[in-house]
């Protein structure tokens, strides 16, 4: 699979209308407001231009200026990947607090929970360890949860590389570059700066990118008013995994298919509203105003999302510089006493730094091997792509 290529171009301006900020925290509803009348809402049809429906693929530029707006994609994602996304997400609402929302939580919108990294790659642990659950620290469970949540992410990764065009993964390779950032260095994986093989059911799968971004986000049902985020990349990208009608069913929640109005993407300035489906792929600018069309009671809408954040950049800059806190160095180093797996992946990371000269030949070999297909398989039983 190579970069898409034949699909529509979709020239656009500003909505006439538009003010900028004045959306800011407002919601947007389609057909019926479910908020409460001191929620600040609005009908997103007041404010709509443009509609890619569910079943269209579409590149969204400034009519201007020939910016790169969105790129929507559906159905690249493989079956198996879908499958793993999901699981993954709903094992990460199990092992890991949601990241306070209290807005979107008090209306019934969902939650988000974050798989950051813990300050430094030479830790060796893919996980936000404050809103990791007591009990499953350095548990057996936690680092078979942290092995799907890497290879998660390295996919959805993987995917946009190969994917979305060269606006969107020269900005992420040169931001990676810029500030060295770590590529989930996990101790199942090692310190991986080229291609790297991912297990699955079995099944050995090798990708042609690095492990990922340092950042990632599941969510289940969340929606959230306009807002602009000021993070470090240009454009951000997600991952619609499952959208169905929630029923229940001998008092348990049967996702089911069908759909809903609602928990559909909003570029706001633009008056794009994108129609969410399973398998949606899409990449926006963040710092344009947008959010996501309320969900009913009944929605059911997970997700998985990559951006990077300009704190967790703030602290890898740090830790390579020497400049980090007294408190946060003894803080880490704690992690790696009381973590064996921590403490093997940096005597791992340490060796492999020793050794770099004498992986060149090989890492030069992977480099320049030529990738017919955007994920190669060792094993074909499983449609990951």
């Amino acid at each position: 699979m190579q970069t898409v290529r034949n699909i529509k171009t979709i020239y656009i301006l500003p909505r006439e209308d538009y003010v900028e900020k004045a959306l800011l925290k407002t919601w947007l509803y389609e057909s019926t407001n479910p908020f409460p009348s001191k929620i600040k809402a609005i009908d997103a049809s007041s404010i709509t231009r443009l509609v890619i429906q569910q079943n269209e693929e579409a590149i969204i530029r400034d009519q201007n200026t020939n910016r790169l707006l969105m790129v929507i994609l559906r159905n690249r994602i493989g079956p198996d990947a879908l499958e793993h996304f999901n699981t993954t997400i709903t094992s990460m609402f199990n092992y890991r607090r949601p990241v306070a929302r209290q807005e979107t939580e008090s209306l019934n919108q969902g939650h988000l929970t974050a798989a950051g990294y813990l300050a430094t790659r030479q830790c060796g642990i893919f996980t936000h360890v404050l809103n990791l659950k007591n009990k499953f620290r350095g548990s057996s469970l936690q680092y078979e949860h942290e092995a799907k949540v890497v290879a998660a992410n390295a996919l959805l990764f993987n995917y946009a590389m190969g994917l979305f065009p060269v606006e969107v993964t020269s900005n992420i390779n040169q931001v990676i570059e810029n500030y060295q950032l770590p590529q989930l260095d996990g101790y199942n994986y090692g310190t991986v700066d080229k291609g790297f093989t991912v297990s699955y059911m079995g099944k050995n799968i090798q990708l042609p990118f690095p492990l990922g971004l340092c950042q990632a986000y599941a969510s289940l049902n969340y929606a959230k008013y306009n807002h602009i985020d000021y993070n470090i990349l240009d454009f951000a990208f997600a991952c619609i995994t499952k959208r169905g009608i929630k029923n229940n069913n001998n008092n348990q929640s049967i996702i089911e298919e069908g759909n809903f109005e609602g928990g559909n993407f909003f570029l706001s300035k633009w008056g794009i509203k994108i129609e969410m489906a399973t398998n949606t792929f899409w990449c926006w600018p963040e710092k344009d105003e947008h959010g996501t069309t309320a969900l009913p009671s009944y929605g059911y809408q997970a997700g998985w999302s990559q951006n990077l954040s300009q704190k967790t950049v703030t602290a890898i800059t740090r830790w390579r510089k020497g400049t980090e806190n007294p408190a946060h160095i003894k803080y880490r180093q704690n992690q790696i006493d009381d973590d064996s797996y921590a403490a093997t992946a940096l005597k791992n990371s340490i060796k492999k730094d020793e050794n770099e000269d004498e992986d060149e030949d090989k890492e030069e070999e992977l480099e320049n091997k030529e990738i017919g297909e955007f994920m190669q398989l060792r094993f074909n039983q499983r449609k990951w792509i």
